[in-house]
């Protein structure tokens, strides 16, 4: 029952990167272009990425030999394509590119796909009111029961199916769930939020925000304690198994989301005595780098605690921490904690402090030059097929008188029918 916690990654991400588009004031303009967007989100993560790739590839031998797919597999893992389109060997379920490296960076790749639609999802979702808003998340919800059908047609065992692998470890199974967490943070912005300078719910020209308890529903306020009340029951009396990936992925999103409303607001007990605490304020700091050194770390122990050698691969499909020996169970997660500090302190921070300093003194990096020059051929391709896109939409827009009226528009001639159309248009 962990595993559910999987869509958890996709609903938070989609929630925080959301939420920071959404309150920003609509007539402030972006200058950060799409492909800056998204090396700034991975500026703070990508070399605990590449850490554990590299620490991985040192242990890897020691848990099964490395074959050609892997090496062919490994550019597009650098590169955080590999769960874009997972992409299958002979030899399943190992042969495919989601496993092929370090297993649990899969959701890394899936995240950088879906980095890409935020800023055309909230621009929709800037427009949408809160029933709008409620039926695309109810909507979002239903459409958790698409991968939960369509795997339960995959034969036994699943495991070894292509498809089956895309829609459990790929970005395809799991768009709906980022999208809910944008969803769900609009819904968070129009119910729980307030102006900050008037009282008044937020507007197009509100310029600050505050949380607004005493507006938030009761079940977003006390979130926390109803999810995880809510996820107990569900954990002693809902067997997963009839349809694994509804409940895997997006089956309780529900119990998620409420968990996520709870923390954001405050007020709820477990969020404020708990989640606020400088325990879990650690632990959330350390939790990136514990997710991806958790198999590297495995492995490590398993060789050392072993009597046979190499690690059986098969111990996946058991459970990382129900085959260590019995000692082991209770110290791995201290030792993984540990793990998670010292790669925290001593490869994302630094690393991190270094992007600030270099950013502060103006130096511009390879990446920051290869963006500039994508860019700008972009600009100069879309320069030189701009007329024969006019072109191409000539007989289209005589056809329908759309085009003269926006030529008039422009010149401030417009007619009435011209935004008629204009408005169809839109």
């Amino acid at each position: 029952y962990g595993k559910n916690w999987t869509q958890f990654f996709f609903l938070l991400s989609g929630f925080v990167l959301a939420y920071a588009e959404l309150t920003r004031p609509a007539h402030v303009p972006n200058k950060v272009s799409l492909l800056q967007y998204v090396r700034r989100r991975l500026i703070g993560i990508y070399p605990t990425f590449m850490f554990s790739l590299v620490v991985y590839m040192l242990l890897a031998p020691n848990f099964s030999p490395i074959g050609t797919f892997q090496w062919v597999s490994l550019v597009p893992t650098t590169l955080l394509l590999q769960s874009w389109v997972v992409v299958c060997g002979e030899k399943m379920p190992m042969d495919n590119t989601a496993f092929a490296w370090n297993v649990p960076a899969w959701f890394l790749s899936a995240l950088t796909l879906y980095w890409l639609t935020l800023r055309p999802l909230a621009g929709f979702l800037r427009r949408r009111g809160p029933a709008a808003t409620c039926g695309c998340l109810l909507a979002l919800w239903a459409f958790a029961l698409v991968p939960g059908l369509l795997a339960n047609m995959v034969p036994q065992p699943k495991a070894n199916s292509c498809f089956y692998v895309n829609l459990q470890n790929g970005a395809l199974g799991y768009f709906h769930v980022f999208f809910a967490g944008a969803v769900a943070a609009r819904l968070f912005i129009l119910l729980c939020l307030k102006d900050a300078d008037t009282g008044a719910k937020p507007n197009g020209d509100t310029r600050r925000l505050a949380i607004d308890s005493m507006r938030a529903p009761f079940v977003f306020r006390y979130g926390c304690c109803i999810g995880y009340t809510l996820y107990i029951l569900y954990f002693l009396f809902v067997d997963m198994e009839v349809m694994l990936l509804f409940f895997h992925n997006g089956g309780i999103m529900p119990i998620m989301l409420l968990i996520m409303w709870g923390a954001a607001i405050g007020e709820d007990p477990i969020a404020k005595y708990v989640f606020q605490s400088s325990l879990f304020r650690c632990l959330g700091q350390l939790s990136y780098a514990q997710y991806l050194m958790q198999v590297p770390v495995f492995i490590f122990v398993m060789t050392v605690t072993s009597t046979h050698g190499e690690v059986d691969p098969k111990v996946f499909t058991k459970g990382i921490i129900q085959v260590l020996p019995k000692p082991m169970r209770v110290l791995f997660p201290f030792i993984l904690i540990a793990v998670a500090w010292l790669v925290q302190r001593y490869v994302q921070r630094p690393y991190t402090e270094w992007q600030q300093w270099r950013r502060q003194r103006g130096v511009v990096g390879s990446d920051e030059r290869a963006i500039g020059c994508i860019e700008g051929a972009c600009g100069r391709w879309a320069a030189f097929a701009r007329p024969f896109w006019r072109t191409a939409r000539e007989p289209l827009a005589a056809g329908t008188g759309c085009e003269a009226g926006a030529e008039g528009a422009v010149g401030g001639t417009g007619s009435a029918d011209a935004a008629t159309c204009g408005a169809g248009a839109v």
